[in-house]
């Protein structure tokens, strides 16, 4: 599975929520135990993942220590279909394309 979308996916089901605080490492740790990325990835891989999603204006960094980013989403995730992806979760201000294929996606 394609790691943004595996971040957005498990920050779409586990941490939806404005209000919630919720790192990096929990994220890899859900993505790991639940068998979407290899075990063997460290937070320092998928570093730029969550900086991407900082810079797309998805979450914002509420706080660092060392190479745990806490974070806080601007609204909750939408659920949007990919005819070729499945389900993709974005944010509302994000434009309507697949972030794995590039597809034109639908409600």
């Amino acid at each position: 599975m394609d790691i943004s979308l595996a971040i957005r996916r498990t920050i779409y089901s586990h941490f939806n929520q404005v209000d919630t605080i919720f790192t990096n490492d929990q994220i890899l740790e859900i993505m790991v135990r639940d068998g979407m990325v290899e075990e063997a990835l460290t937070v320092d891989d998928v570093e730029g993942h969550f900086q991407s999603l900082c810079k797309d204006g998805v979450v914002r960094n509420v706080g660092q220590n060392f190479t745990t980013m806490y974070l806080k989403l601007f609204e909750p995730l939408q659920p949007v279909q990919c005819e070729e992806c499945g389900q993709i979760p974005l944010y509302v201000e994000e434009p309507r394309n697949c972030i794995v294929c590039g597809g034109t996606i639908t409600q």
